[in-house]
């Protein structure tokens, strides 16, 4: 009998062996879900080989089950699993605050209100000055990409838009190398789902996911969304539906939301200092002290430029008067002034160019970039006590002067 029991426990031990312990959570291998709120991008960049998992259909985002040699084939280190997400589409539109209305008259189902919540507030907050910059710098309307960043990452909540993948816009492929493997429902266009393995990008940053997504929307396929071609924001989120997302009904979502939390106040420049909002600039914060010759200028603008150049290491005259003439002042002692935007250099600015004072202005050039757009620092444009950022686009910068400092040694 003892040894019949012992083997009946045996048994027992083994089959219990089998099953999984639930309560521990998901593991690295375990199967994990991820919904996302938007509909499936229907079309490709013809410049980039990858699309959008779009805000109105749900997908299931997982860990890839490959096989052993699949394996073998992905470095670990570029391609990583996912975190759990329980949200559906509709979740991800309640997070944020979108409600389809009940009106008899709406016979195309288009009509949409958008309930204001503190969670969508606290990720604008997050992501709206970096949008007010990265818009103005690639010419696109910056309420339209944070109501997008809203409805594709469900405010925020979505695993894909959370650290450590910051994606934002459920952007596909892989980002200097790096991305996470997901299994997304997609929608076929019809209301249909069907389940595809996919790999989205991985960024590491916020703004990174941001500035991707503008150089996404710069590509041909959506010129109708650049400022240039669209009017209004409407025109932009007009020209995104059927192009960004299948859903028939996107501009319609992205309008309410611009609406609602008022986002069209990203698209106009601040009246508010930026100067921790750039960690990316090419230079140190500005260290506030006077230097040896500063006092020869009265004006804010050149005190400033004078004591800035002068912390970079680069040398400027204590004469060069108005800063409506440093540039001529300049020019004529020895000097390289000319108009290729340039960066370590002072700009110029005549009365009233690009919101300059009456009396003109001059500012530092702290950023090239690649567009050719530049981001300068100036001091009391919005404040007495203030150092400031701002971007000037890049034909604007063409037509601005630039002086080119002396090494301070000489």
């Amino acid at each position: 009998m003892k040894k019949r029991t012992s083997s009946l426990i045996l048994l027992a031990s083994l089959f219990l062996a089998q099953i999984p312990v639930l309560a521990e959570g998901p593991t690295d291998t375990s199967s994990q879900e991820e919904t996302s709120s938007s509909s499936t991008s229907t079309e490709e960049s013809s410049s980039s080989s990858t699309s959008q998992d779009s805000s109105s259909s749900s997908s299931s985002e997982s860990q890839p089950s490959s096989s052993a040699k699949e394996e073998e084939t992905k470095p670990k280190s570029e391609v990583d699993s996912a975190p759990a997400e329980p949200l559906s589409p509709k979740e991800k539109e309640d997070a944020a605050g979108i409600k389809k209305e009940d009106d008899e008259k709406d016979q195309d189902g288009g009509n949409f209100t958008v309930s204001v919540n503190h969670t969508t507030q606290s990720f604008i907050k997050l992501i709206a000055e970096d949008a007010r910059t990265i818009g103005k710098e690639y010419k696109l309307y910056a309420s339209v990409m944070i109501a997008q960043a809203i409805l594709e990452s469900g405010s925020g909540n979505s695993g894909l838009a959370q650290a450590p993948n910051y994606n934002l816009f459920g952007i596909k492929g892989a980002y200097e190398g790096s991305s996470v493997s997901m299994d997304t429902k997609e929608d076929d266009g019809s209301g249909k789902l069907h389940t595809v393995k996919a790999a989205f990008r991985k960024y590491p940053n916020v703004r990174a996911s941001l500035t991707d997504y503008a150089k996404l929307l710069r590509t041909e396929l959506y010129r109708g969304a650049w400022i240039e071609n669209a009017a209004t924001y409407q025109a932009a989120t007009k020209a995104l539906t059927g192009r960004y997302a299948t859903d028939i009904h996107y501009d319609k979502k992205l309008n309410a939301l611009i609406e609602a939390y008022d986002l069209t106040q990203y698209d106009k420049d601040t009246d508010k200092t930026l100067l921790e909002r750039y960690p990316d600039g090419d230079y140190p914060d500005y260290d506030g002290k006077d230097y040896p010759g500063v006092e020869n200028y009265k004006e804010t603008s050149a005190r400033y430029a004078f004591n800035r150049m002068s912390q970079l290491g680069g040398k400027l005259e204590t004469n060069f008067a108005e800063t409506t003439n440093w540039a001529d002042s300049a020019s004529k002692q020895g000097y390289t002034v000319n108009q290729e935007p340039k960066i370590g250099t002072v700009v110029a600015f005549q009365p009233k160019q690009e919101k300059a004072g009456s009396q003109g202005q001059v500012a530092i050039v702290e950023k090239l970039y690649p567009s050719g757009a530049i981001l300068i620092s100036e001091y009391g444009k919005f404040s007495e006590k203030l150092v400031s950022y701002r971007v000037i686009d890049s034909q604007a910068a063409k037509t601005l002067h630039y002086i080119t400092p002396k090494s301070s040694k000489n």
